[in-house]
């Protein structure tokens, strides 16, 4: 059966968790955690190899390779001779990469046991690299409870394929994992001589300077001989040996391995066996194997964990924050002294464990011994539950307290009508980037943070990080830096799902928490949560940009309606479940921008109601546990920053306060505190001229720079502190001198456009209903603004010939106007309906818009038309390009129609992005491009004379050697901050 690449990881979970369930069980699991039929026949397929093997040899050093999709028949059959050596006796089991054969050395006449690397992985340089290492390291440890590794050679099969083949010690007998499964419990007495010859083969290790870092049940084997049972320590695969030289290599020993440019990370050990220091990311010591030899020994003479979770991350995360409970709770027989030795090999800080593994045993031998004394000393320690080393571990965590109430704004607000809130909000620092991390969610344990490192707060590039609460290091999980937004955990708590967006084309991806390769869960489908085992809900683009709410199965199966928006181009970009799964938030965006969240039934069939503050922009919203409260963060005026409403008609109120602006919130489990990026974007505007670049502005978020005909003026906008989304304040700099002005004080500027002759402004300014309206003022100032059209008029070109392009809606559809600029003359400019106008060329012949396809996958093309008539050019197929940016346009051209300028922001790439600027002959506005849309980076920069210019926001002035570009400083982090 061939399992597809994105499935590999499941079928590799749900295997590692049956086999921690009794036979009787798995079925059970199974059907309840995986709907496919096809990844339970492959996991009930590897259980029964595992039953049916006994001693099957599986190797962490194995088992940590990712499965490979060419699991084709490699079994060698009996008789047959490999390496000119070993003759096959039986095949015993088969592994993750590889198989078990019991074999005869024909040289040293010998049973022994073969373990073969599938031809396939051979490529995998970590792989092989770890096989050898298994045999390296045992073989530095000569004693007769660690399993002796013999050789390491190749065989080449008949149909050419190189197999690596390990010959080690053939053991006969179960595993101590299958020993306390079948028979349960060991009484002391039973499990002591076990424990001292564990020990005693940890200690030859450890004295060899080799750290066995995966300690478990599973990795010892009893082979019954006629003095008795003899445990042999086997799997020395994810071994390291400690080194004095800090040149010297070290495998240190992180949950997640540091993986290498262009890898994701993978898991190195067993989470369950884990120390928290390894956990965390620390280096494993020979204390590390201490702790997971207590949890062994917990396990032998109770018969059960010490950490019980139901899904595999939260074993880890429960050895991070809880105490073990007393081994005396599952088995009162257990003297107080035994239980103190265990306890103390579980201690969270290594140093207060044993140093040796084989004081652990002589320990228990002494507290075991027929004469029954107790060391009073380790029966005090046994009443000495570890919890105090937690509250240890936390009060290390740094908590920066901030006091965010600014007096005249809360004054102000507070006159404005809104209800009274606590004037101290408790702030503590979870992440410390130097740059800036969004998107915050978490676990649903509350235990896991998630998180994008990135800038932008929408979509943007950026890649998936993890963290243990409350001091563990981050580790990152995708390295691709595709665009991505939205994260959210499963069910389960074992995968995060993100949306991926090229271009218009927005994904649904997931990434295994523990590691492993992202893989893509639904197209067509942004902002996904998880509402019940399997079902999903998620945002679905439908004809053009319009973008509903839905759910269905993970397969897309039974999908309805949950919400449709109104308007033909309204996107619901986000939701989120209420706790009894009756209700949804909406976070959508129209044509007039962002506003308040929505609250819908989960039902369908409404339009429900805005909900938060009014009027506002809602970026993201939340529940609290108890659905009793919504939240969000939303700009009403001065930023973004928190809010709090109660469900269903309360007042909304603002939590948060301050300079620095809040995205993002995920409550936590306990209602106390939620989590949330906190932080503030700068952008400075700057000209590149004949002597170099030169800064203009230095403070606030400055934008949109356009260059004066003659190169002496930088007109900008900068952002204004009461502004909401995307509108600012207009200033003109001198470039000679540096004076700076604000143009037209009071009047806030969503955008504008200066007239090639630099004698007038036109700009649209929207109503306190959103509605816009162009105007135009002329910067001799000899007269006021003057309103040129309204009704839904935006987006403004000046061209060169006098006249006024722009964007107006007309029964819910857009189409390209141009007029005079006294406003007479008012006609279409093209016939075509249009999604956005992008550019104009100066020569006002050619128009650059966007235009809906009607496609889901491609909903938008980005196309040139002829102002006079004649045929369009496709300029890019995807291009994501929405109504609120801020940025350069795609295509742009120098005032002197010489140079043509193409932004790569806008076309999903995951590249930094740049501005290509292209040479033109002055007679037309376009190069020569044979490709089937012009957009096609290897053919633009192999036109002549190209130059690429490494800024994603130029925007061009009179010729090449001048032109504006901004840049911008992004600093977040997330914090946890206290509820009211």
């Amino acid at each position: 059966m061939r399992i597809s690449p994105d499935n590999w990881e499941t079928v590799k979970t749900l295997f590692d968790a049956a086999l921690e369930l009794e036979a009787s069980e798995r079925e059970a699991f199974l059907r309840a955690k995986s709907a496919d039929d096809s990844v339970r026949a492959e996991v009930e397929r590897l259980l029964a190899e595992y039953d049916e093997a006994g001693t099957f040899l599986s190797s962490p050093a194995l088992a940590a390779i990712p499965f490979s999709l060419k699991r084709q028949a490699n079994r060698f059959s009996e008789g047959e001779i490999l390496g000119g050596r070993f003759k096959i006796l039986r095949f015993v089991a088969e592994g993750g990469m590889g198989e078990v054969y019991e074999a005869e050395d024909l040289e040293l006449h010998e049973v022994v046991a073969i373990k073969t690397l599938r031809p396939e992985t051979l490529h995998h340089t970590d792989a092989l690299a770890r096989f050898k290492r298994e045999v390296h390291l045992a073989r530095k440890v000569t004693h007769p409870n660690v399993c002796r590794m013999f050789d390491l050679c190749w065989h080449k099969s008949e149909g050419g394929d190189e197999v690596v083949i390990l010959s080690m010690e053939f053991l006969p007998g179960k595993t101590l994992a299958e020993r306390i499964k079948q028979q349960g419990r060991m009484n002391i007495e039973e499990a002591l001589p076990l424990i001292l010859q564990m020990a005693s083969a940890l200690g030859a290790a450890h004295e060899a300077g080799i750290v066995h870092r995966d300690f478990k049940p599973s990795n010892v084997i009893l082979v019954e001989e006629s003095t008795g049972t003899r445990a042999v320590v086997t799997d020395f695969g994810l071994a390291f040996r400690g080194t004095k030289s800090a040149s010297e290599p070290s495998l240190g020993g992180a949950l997640w391995s540091s993986a290498r440019a262009g890898e994701v990370r993978q898991l190195y050990g067993t989470p369950a066996y884990m120390a928290p220091e390894q956990i965390e990311g620390r280096p494993a010591t020979i204390a590390s194997d201490i702790y997971a030899f207590g949890l062994v020994i917990y396990e032998m003479v109770t018969g059960v964990r010490p950490f019980q979770s139901d899904t595999l991350i939260s074993t880890p995360v429960k050895q991070q924050v809880e105490a073990p409970p007393p081994p005396r709770k599952f088995e009162p027989t257990l003297t107080p002294a035994c239980e103190s030795v265990i306890l103390r090999c579980l201690e969270r800080e290594p140093a207060s464990r044993f140093a040796k593994a084989q004081d652990v045993a002589k320990a228990l031998a002494e507290e075991a011994s027929p004469s029954g004394a107790v060391n009073p000393v380790q029966a005090k320690e046994s009443n000495r539950l570890p919890g105090r080393r937690i509250r240890g571990w936390l009060s290390s965590v740094t908590i920066m307290l901030l006091v965010c109430l600014l007096g005249a704004g809360f004054l102000l607000w507070r006159r404005n009508g809104h209800p009274a809130t606590p004037a101290h909000v408790e702030y503590t620092q979870v992440t410390n980037f130097a740059d800036s991390v969004t998107s915050p969610a978490l676990s649903p344990d509350g235990r896991i943070l998630a998180f994008i490192r990135g800038e932008n707060p929408f979509m943007g590039p950026g890649d998936v990080y993890v963290k243990l609460l409350p001091n563990g290091e981050p580790i990152q999980l995708t390295h691709d830096d595709h665009p991505k937004m939205g994260l959210v955990f499963s069910s389960d708590g074992s995968r995060i799902a993100f949306t991926r967006g090229e271009g218009w084309d927005w994904q649904t991806w997931t990434v295994p928490v523990l590691g492993g390769e992202p893989s893509e869960l639904l197209p067509n489908a942004s902002g996904l949560t998880w509402v019940g085992p399997f079902q999903v809900m998620f945002s679905e683009m439908g004809k053009g940009t319009y973008t509903k709410i839905v759910t269905a199965g993970e397969s897309r199966a039974n999908e309805r309606d949950v919400y449709l928006p109104k308007a033909d181009t309204t996107m619901a970009h986000r939701s989120y479940l209420s706790p009894d799964s009756k209700w949804v938030l909406v976070v959508e965006m129209g044509s007039d921008g962002v506003g308040p969240c929505r609250l819908v039934p989960f039902k369908g069939g409404s339009e429900g109601k805005q909900v938060g503050p009014m009027p506002s922009v809602c970026t993201e919203a939340a529940w609290s546990p108890d659905g009793q409260w919504m939240y969000f963060a939303a700009n009403a005026g001065g930023g973004s920053h928190l809010w709090r409403q109660r469900f269903p008609d309360g007042v909304a109120e603002q939590i948060t306060f301050g300079a620095t602006e809040e995205r993002g919130a995920a409550v936590a489990p306990d209602a106390k505190s939620l989590l949330t990026s906190v932080g503030s974007q700068q952008s400075t505007v700057w000209v590149h001229g004949r002597k170099g670049e030169q800064q203009i502005s230095s403070e606030g978020f400055a934008y949109m720079p356009s260059l004066s005909a003659d190169s002496k003026r930088l007109y900008y906008l900068v952002r204004s502190g009461i502004a909401k989304f995307m509108s600012g304040e207009l200033w003109s700099a001198d470039l000679s001198s540096g004076h700076k002005e604000q143009l037209i004080p009071g009047i806030l500027i969503a955008r504008y456009t200066v007239s090639p002759d630099s004698k007038d402004v036109v700009f649209t300014r929207a109503d306190s209903g959103g509605h816009s309206s162009i105007w135009l003022w002329p910067l001799d100032r000899h007269s006021s603004p003057r309103q040129l059209v309204g009704a839904e008029a935006d987006t403004p070109f000046c061209s060169g010939s006098g006249e006024i392009f722009f964007v107006r809606g007309k029964e819910g559809a857009k189409y390209v106007f141009r007029m005079k600029k006294d406003g007479t003359e008012l006609q279409r400019a093209i016939p075509d309906r249009i999604s956005n106008l992008i550019s104009l060329s100066p020569d006002g012949r050619w128009i650059v818009a966007a235009t809906e396809t009607g496609e889901p996958r491609n909903p938008q093309i980005v196309v040139g038309y002829k102002v006079r008539g004649g045929p369009s050019r496709v300029l890019c197929r995807m291009c994501a390009i929405g109504d609120l940016y801020i940025g350069p346009p795609i295509i742009s051209w120098s005032s002197d129609q010489k140079s043509m300028y193409v932004s790569l922001t806008h076309t999903g790439s995951h590249d930094k992005p740049k501005t290509i600027v292209i040479p033109l002959n002055s007679s037309d506005a376009f190069p020569e491009f044979s490709s089937d849309e012009f957009l096609n980076y290897q053919e633009l920069t192999r036109m002549p004379g190209v130059r690429v210019l490494d800024l994603p926001s130029v925007f061009p002035g009179p010729d090449t050697s001048t032109y504006a570009f901004w840049r911008i400083n992004t600093q977040r982090n997330i914090y946890r901050i206290g509820l009211p």
